[in-house]
């Protein structure tokens, strides 16, 4: 973007300022010296800012690739999992795994932030009413949280994205 380096103009006026200055006639050599030396200091200063800004913005960048990157594997990995529960509604909860994915996924948030494992609990604004047909109550309530879970992953990877989270619930299977 051009405002990346609007903060090259001081440096480069600093160079044609000292260009002028060098050009004027009958000048001691102590002062062309100075004007050298300022000339540099000032065109080096705005390279090594200029050079600092671009490399912290990569890397920013890279951290929110990463970020990214690594909700699209705890989404896909929940996705398999609401189906293990969905296509086997006749065995028992596998609760290990489901449990063992919270638990991942939310280590992973606690790096981002306190809120962002109070909101991926957290069920408000979620429709909670919905169930599985033919399923137990178990199998209900792993998938009704799951599927909140699920949703809240949208919700952080479009924000990371810089996107305005749609809504990605999937409604539930037709028994």
């Amino acid at each position: 973007m051009w405002q990346d380096y609007i903060g090259i103009i001081p440096g480069v006026a600093a160079a044609i300022l000292g260009v002028v200055t060098l050009m004027t006639r009958d000048m001691p050599r102590w002062q062309i010296a100075i004007v050298i030396a300022l000339t540099v200091i000032a065109v080096g200063s705005m390279s090594l800012s200029q050079w600092w800004i671009l490399h912290k913005k990569a890397a920013e960048q890279a951290k929110r690739t990463e970020i990214e990157e690594r909700f699209g594997q705890f989404i896909g990995q929940g996705e398999s999992l609401i189906t293990l529960l969905v296509s086997h509604l006749d065995q028992p909860v596998p609760e290990t795994q489901l449990n063992e994915w919270a638990t991942k996924t939310e280590t992973f948030l606690q790096t981002l932030g306190v809120s962002y494992v109070t909101r991926f609990r957290s069920g408000t604004g979620l429709n909670t009413s919905l169930s599985l047909n033919g399923a137990d109550a178990a199998h209900n309530s792993y998938w009704l949280g799951m599927r909140s879970r699920l949703i809240r992953l949208h919700a952080f990877a479009s924000e990371f994205a810089g996107q305005i989270p749609s809504d990605p619930s999937p409604n539930p299977p037709e028994q």
